[in-house]
């Protein structure tokens, strides 16, 4: 599902005229995923659905939340649902909003009916290599039939109940009340404690939702984030307050599958990279190579146990690769630091070069901060994480590979590279002009204090 202005959490009126239809419970049975162009035919499979008693629920007409809250009311609606439809043609195989609501789908466990139209097996497997649902593409209904809606929906009504998912009864969907979303204001909780060697730079007022991360992410748009300084270092850390999150993507590598949904506790992160500056005054010295641009742009060429000393050195730690992650795409999913959009001006990347290979001073580009404030976490540098690097992100107990976990993507990479769930591994002894660094912190509890 893909719909213009999403960016702005732009809802038309005519996306609220139409009564949300839902099972006894106040919840829909069947979710629809789809692409915008497909609207029209969504909006007859429904329709043909709810004839038949199954509840339904589509963005264009079910999603009626103002503003922001657009993206939160259809995770809702996922998690609510019994089965998620996967209406899959050439315009969704295009479609990033598509991609996050399956993933969030399949983290979640909710079984996926795929539906093709005007699309073969064949040329969607070549057009979608590696994505976890082609799995199910074998038992696809195909909607581009010359039977029309109402036998595609025979066809989807015995798929429906072999997952044991049955009519609610006419009158009950029709019946149904349109579904409120009454949002309660965020708990307001400033315990935050400033960790030891670290002061105040940027303290939450009273009203600040620091435990709320949706909340959370709304205030730093409007005010900024809430961060501390290093004493020793300078270091700017941002606040991340805990909350979930689906780590990894069904459209990445292998290295990102399966999506995991993920729960953090809240922690502290590097605004920006280590600087050159920051680097040589806790160190002493920097890396003879690569490092000559200035002091302001991020330290490289340092190994993954050199960056391991600067952390001790400064009290701080690499980030683990789901704190990493969850600071760079939220618990909205975005697949990039600043929204679902790739924009190659927002950050350092491949495209931006003009034959020179260089990093920019840190912070140069605010527009593609994260959600939480937190700058640079694509293009720019590599960042060496605490992790140690496996190819199957889910394996309880990682086989040893040798190397280390680095995210973020550097000033040579692409699009592709520079997405919040993109991961690579490298040797720990790795000098690169595209490899550096940011700290983390975990939250300070009042008995640590």
């Amino acid at each position: 599902m893909r719909v213009e202005g999403e960016e702005n959490g732009a809802v038309t009126a005519n996306q609220s005229v139409t009564a949300f239809r839902s099972g006894g419970d106040g919840m829909a049975q069947v979710f629809v995923s789809y692409a915008e162009e497909d609207g029209h035919l969504v909006g007859e499979l429904a329709a043909a659905l709810e004839a038949n008693g199954y509840s339904t629920w589509y963005y264009q007409r079910d999603c009626r939340v103002p503003g922001q809250r657009w993206w939160r009311r259809v995770l809702q609606a996922i998690d609510e649902c019994e089965i998620v439809l996967l209406l899959i043609s050439r315009p969704s195989l295009q479609s990033a909003q598509v991609d996050r609501e399956v993933d969030w789908a399949i983290a979640a466990g909710k079984p996926l009916m795929p539906l093709l139209h005007g699309i073969t097996r064949p040329e969607v497997v070549a057009d979608s290599p590696g994505r976890e649902w082609l799995a199910a593409i074998g038992t696809a209904v195909d909607m581009s039939t010359s039977e029309g809606v109402p036998v595609v929906q025979q066809k989807l009504a015995t798929g429906l109940q072999a997952n044991n998912i049955t009519p609610v009864g006419v009158e009950a969907a029709a019946a149904a009340e349109p579904a409120v979303i009454e949002e309660a204001p965020p708990e307001v909780r400033t315990g935050l404690i400033v960790p030891g060697g670290c002061s105040w730079y940027q303290e939450p007022p009273e009203d600040c939702p620091v435990d709320d991360p949706l909340a959370y992410g709304e205030w730093v748009k409007r005010r900024g984030p809430v961060s501390i300084i290093n004493e020793k270092s300078g270091l700017e850390l941002v606040w991340v307050p805990g909350g979930s999150f689906m780590m990894g993507s069904v459209r990445g590598r292998d290295d990102e599958k399966p999506v995991q949904r993920k729960k953090v506790e809240g922690f502290w992160i590097g605004r920006l990279p280590v600087t050159v500056r920051q680097w040589q005054l806790v160190m002493g010295s920097v890396p003879p190579r690569f490092n000559d641009q200035g002091a302001q742009h991020p330290v490289v060429g340092v190994t993954w146990d050199e960056a391991r000393e600067f952390c001790r050195r400064t009290q701080m730690g690499l980030p683990p690769e789901t704190y990493w992650e969850y600071a760079a795409r939220g618990s909205e999913g975005h697949v990039y630091p600043w929204g679902n959009t790739w924009d190659p001006g927002l950050c350092q990347n491949k495209e931006n070069l003009h034959g020179q290979e260089r990093t920019l001073p840190a912070g140069t580009l605010p527009r593609g901060g994260s959600w939480c404030g937190a700058l640079d976490m694509a293009g720019n540098v590599w960042e060496w994480c605490q992790d140690a690097y496996s190819p199957d992100p889910s394996a309880a107990q990682a086989a040893p590979t040798g190397r280390r976990s680095l995210r973020g993507g550097g000033w040579g990479c692409d699009e592709f590279e520079c997405r919040c769930s993109c991961r690579l591994g490298a040797a720990p002894a790795n000098r690169s002009p595209m490899i550096g660094l940011r700290v983390a912190r975990p939250r300070t509890r009042k008995a640590e204090a």
